[in-house]
């Protein structure tokens, strides 16, 4: 992430909406933390759409929302030992 913004120019929004051009690790967690992956029946989703911000954090790594609701063919799926 530090490299595509070193790359590019463009600073990320930090621990405040203050832009950064050093993003740490734990900073971007923060950013996600009510952002949950829903698995029902063969069907994936996000709990709700990314905010522009966190967008933003994707693009830098650069990584999609579609990881979670799209995984790769034959990609192991894992499973709750009490869901099935």
């Amino acid at each position: 992430m530090r490299q595509r913004i070193e790359n590019t120019g463009e600073p990320i929004s930090g621990w405040d909406p203050d832009p950064t051009r050093r993003p740490t690790s734990g900073m971007m967690t923060t950013k996600f933390s009510g952002v949950r992956g829903i698995k029902i029946g063969p069907n994936r989703m996000l709990n709700r759409e990314c905010t522009a911000e966190q967008q933003q954090v994707l693009r830098a790594v650069p990584v999609s929302p579609e990881v979670v609701t799209q995984p790769r063919s034959g990609e192991r799926t894992h499973r709750h030992p009490r869901m099935g």
